[in-house]
């Protein structure tokens, strides 16, 4: 039998259950103003004045700061290991997607590929959520 669990295998603590549920909350929001905002955008709010339209373009930003927010919250409510490996999994997150697009910036300057700002930009939260996962799941490996 394996004496070690998975992270996943354990019943989720209190401050665990609460950021669950604001994170989802928050990416549904998130993930509902960006493609609305993408929309109104690419259509009726072409011929809007350049401030209502920045606006609507940064709207998306606010569930983003918002999980900021609760992550924070969050780890402030977590014992000291667990802390330690969500601080590892951002930062090396951060590092690993930093890096990619640093190197993303570099081959579009040589003439690698060509692709939009917006395009590449709009693609660095999901991308780090994602390699967050990742990297989470590597550091819980670590310590078990």
């Amino acid at each position: 039998m394996n004496r070690f669990r998975l992270a996943c295998q354990l019943p989720m603590t209190a401050a665990e259950t609460r950021y669950t549920r604001h994170l989802i909350g928050a990416m549904t929001v998130y993930i509902g103003t960006l493609f609305g905002s993408i929309m109104l955008l690419k259509g009726p709010a072409a011929d809007w004045p350049l401030a209502l339209r920045a606006v609507l373009a940064v709207l998306p930003a606010l569930p983003v700061a918002y999980v900021g927010k609760i992550f924070i919250v969050y780890l402030g409510e977590c014992d000291e290991l667990v802390r330690r490996i969500e601080l590892e999994a951002v930062g090396l997150s951060s590092l690993i997607v930093g890096l990619l697009f640093l190197a993303a910036g570099f081959l579009m300057q040589a003439g690698v590929f060509s692709l939009g700002g917006g395009t590449v930009a709009i693609w660095v939260f999901p991308l780090l959520c994602g390699v967050y996962g990742l990297t989470k799941w590597l550091a819980i490996r670590r310590y078990q």
